[in-house]
């Protein structure tokens, strides 16, 4: 039980840590200034967890692959969670930075472009990397 915990608890923070860095590298070309960074990280640390443990909820609430409790193939119920909490924390972002920044970090036109962007980057590198070191 405690390695589960252990393991449980690194991986998290290494989401959380990767989910900052893309999220800041997608930052910059956008000119967000020093509020509007700060906005980012900060936003990040309220989301990123919430993200996580409803997606580990809706995970086990519904069963995994192969369990007698299954509902679902586990593969679409990963994908279909995926998605919708994307969505979900794109627009909360969106919203939370609009109203964080005050208008400071550009407008709320160019906050929706970033959420967006940043968190197509941030959730697709983690695969991308993966995908590279297992071609080599």
């Amino acid at each position: 039980m405690l390695y589960e915990v252990g393991l449980f608890l690194g991986l998290f923070c290494i989401a959380l840590v990767s989910t900052l860095f893309f999220e800041l590298v997608v930052a910059v070309p956008f000119s967000m200034g020093m509020r509007g960074l700060g906005a980012i990280a900060l936003v990040n640390l309220l989301m990123n967890p919430l993200y996580s443990f409803a997606f580990l909820a809706v995970i086990y609430t519904f069963g995994l692959g192969g369990e007698p409790f299954s509902i679902f193939d586990w593969r679409w119920l990963v994908g279909l969670t995926t998605v919708v909490l994307e969505i979900v924390v794109v627009v909360a972002e969106w919203r939370l930075l609009v109203w964080a920044t005050h208008g400071t970090a550009g407008s709320s036109r160019k906050l929706l472009a970033f959420s967006v962007l940043a968190n197509v980057v941030s959730a697709s590198a983690p695969f991308a990397i993966v995908w590279v070191v297992y071609s080599l």
